[in-house]
């Protein structure tokens, strides 16, 4: 009789195991796979979001398939399952660039740890540029509107109307700027710095 007892014990602690409900949030997005478990307790689970594989120790927690996640732009924090789109690292970069002309920011903008740290907070998985890209991307962006430009005036059939002006700075650095004034097809006055 202390026989089927003590085998019955061992019968329901085991279920109680297998009918553990899984807490992390995690476990939405990810399937356990039954048939790759190993010797040492460990076994194979797969992202649902794009087929990959890991390998995970039930004692170790769940910290690498977050990671995971965030990379994938899911938030795993407790009552937000809301998806977060992925950032674009090309529109991402030029938004950087055009920031620094516009308001005529440094090239070391990119590198203070303040505009870091925001852009780590509004998304984690963004990478950062050093002050030589925003250099580079901003020099491309010139040679890319310049040619825009030249394409543009190339167009026109009428007249380009030029305006300038020179002025100096307290530090006497001399500036310039011309602008030219035209008529396009649609009959609209068209102004371009």
């Amino acid at each position: 009789m202390e026989a089927n007892t003590d085998s019955c014990e061992q019968s329901a602690s085991t279920m109680l195991k297998q009918v553990k409900r899984k807490k992390s949030i995690v476990w939405d997005f990810f399937v356990r796979s039954k048939s790759d478990i190993s010797s040492n307790g460990k076994f194979k689970v797969q992202c649902t979001l794009c087929e990959q594989d890991y390998i995970l120790n039930p004692t170790s927690g769940t910290s690498n398939l977050k990671r995971h996640l965030l990379k994938q732009s899911i938030d795993t924090r407790k009552g937000k399952e809301s998806q977060r789109e992925p950032i674009d690292q090309k529109t991402y970069r030029e938004k950087i660039s055009a920031a620094i002309c516009r308001h005529n920011y440094p090239f070391n903008f990119v590198e203070h740890k303040g505009i870091r740290d925001i852009h780590s907070y509004l998304n984690p998985i963004v990478r950062h540029i050093s002050r030589n890209t925003a250099k580079s991307d901003i020099l491309n962006m010139y040679a890319r509107e310049k040619e825009l430009l030249k394409a543009e005036l190339a167009m026109i059939t009428s007249r380009v109307c030029l305006k300038s002006d020179m002025w100096s700075s307290l530090v006497s650095n001399g500036y310039m700027y011309v602008i030219a004034h035209y008529v396009d097809v649609n009959w609209v006055l068209q102004k371009r710095f």
